[in-house]
This record gives C-alpha cells, structure tokens and sequence, in this order.
C-alpha cells in the first residue's frame, strides 16, 4: 500500500545498495535468496528469473521484483548482453508485494533508480535521508505501476475519443488529452493496451456504431457522421471486417 510507505515511521531503511550490473548474454544464477528485498530494473538485453513455480520474463523497461527470502533463479535471455540498475533494500513495516514484472512504461522508475545509483558515493551531510527519499519515490512508483488497473493516460484518452466521436482528431490530439508528447503517449499506449491509440480509437467508433445499430432504428447513413466513421458504405465495410455481420445481421442478433 502506498500508505505503508508514505508513513513519516516507515521512512528509515537500514540497508540500500544500489548497482549498475552488466553482464553477458550467457549469464546464470544458480537458485538463492537475500535477506534483503531485491528490485531489478532491465536497462539493456532480456532477463529471466524463476521464482515460487513461476517464470518471470523482462525486457527493457520492466522492473523485476522479489521480497527477501524469496528464493529465484536468473538468466539473461537472447544474443544482447544485459544490463540492469540493482536495488537491495531493507525497508522495516513495509509489506512487500509478491515477486512480479512490471512495465515503467514512461521510463519514470528507470530514471530514478540511475538517479539513487549516482548518488551511491554522495559525501554531503543529508546524503543518507536523500537517498532514502529517492528510494521512497521509487517504492510508491513501483506500488503504482504494479495496480491491476490501467493507468488514467488511457481513461483520459478513452474520454476525448469519446468525447469527439464525430470529429476527426489526430494522435497529437490523444496526446495533449493524456497531458504527454506524442512518442511518449503512444509508447505508453501501446505497453498499456497491447494496441496503438489510433487503432483503439477505431476501435471504439465501431463499437459506438454497433450500440447504435441495436438499439435505435437509424440508418447507417445517420450513424457513419456521429462516429466519425465517414459515410455509410465506410461503415459498412468496416463492420463486416471487425464483427462479421453487417447492419441488418447485428440487429438480427440476440442482446446481450
């Protein structure tokens, strides 16, 4: 819970080391555990990581993270070597998730965990308490990476399209709706939905179109302009190549 770390009590962690990790593409480790909890961020190459039954994969961008005693086993994957930032940490009254992969889909935790890694040999007089800040920051993204639902950059982009369906607008649009630059937007969607921005905005005109097919007596030719799907003959090819039916064969169709 991100409560648990954002408590003023939970902000002393007696143990943090941070370490960039370079390996190459035929490295192993034989099964073992930490006493401490271990977060991997995968920089470069794929890595593999068996743990409790369960095979883990990471790419680029994906944290790995397993609590202390967990015992795992890890692999580089591929030709590339690999390369990954290392977080080991003792963090007393936290209650740490089970061992997953998650996606840092906007790079955000990545960045942190080189930012913690630098600040290893600091020498000023707070050092400590700032590292144990970054590394607070970097729990509580973590926390919410980790969420079973879907991050609000798709809800917010659902809602223009929506919002436009009888409008044409562009991935620049979806962007700015998100509040990020297009590359990181459509990156973003893409890792979140397994679909572009555009192609799932297509994606909703066709199931708007099918809503209204079934529950109203327009016409294809009334429905294309209010989904923004062009005109009737678009429509049409777009539903039989999407659902397989045509107008009359949705209405046809028993509700569900």
């Amino acid at each position: 819970m991100l409560s648990e770390i954002a408590h003023p009590g939970i902000l002393s962690c007696d143990h943090l080391s941070t370490v960039p990790i370079a390996v190459d593409a035929q490295w192993r480790l034989p099964p073992h555990a930490h006493p401490f909890h271990e977060m991997i961020v995968v920089v470069r190459g794929r890595m593999c990581v068996e743990t409790q039954g369960v095979l883990l994969r990471a790419k680029p961008g994906d944290i790995l993270f397993y609590p202390a005693d967990t015992l795992h086993e890890e692999w580089a994957q591929g030709s590339t070597p690999l390369l990954t930032t290392c977080l080991a940490f003792r963090w007393q009254g936290w209650t740490p998730r089970p061992p997953c992969v998650v996606r840092d889909w906007l790079g955000r935790l990545q960045e942190m965990a080189a930012w913690l890694c630098a600040e290893n040999d600091a020498y000023f007089s707070e050092a400590p308490a700032f590292r144990q800040i970054l590394l607070a920051a970097i729990l509580a993204e973590y926390v919410r990476l980790s969420d079973d639902t879907e991050h609000e950059v798709v809800d917010r982009a659902r809602a223009y399209v929506r919002a436009h369906l009888d409008a044409s607008f562009s991935l620049d649009d979806l962007a700015a709706a998100a509040g990020l630059s297009k590359f990181y937007f459509a990156r973003a969607y893409k890792a979140l939905t397994g679909m572009s921005p555009m192609r799932d905005a297509r994606r909703i005109r066709i199931e708007e179109a099918r809503k209204l097919i079934v529950t109203t007596s327009l016409g294809l030719k009334q429905i294309a302009p209010r989904v923004g799907l062009g005109n009737e003959y678009h429509l049409s090819r777009l539903l039989k190549k999407h659902l397989g039916a045509g107008s009359r064969e949705l209405r046809q169709r028993p509700r569900a």
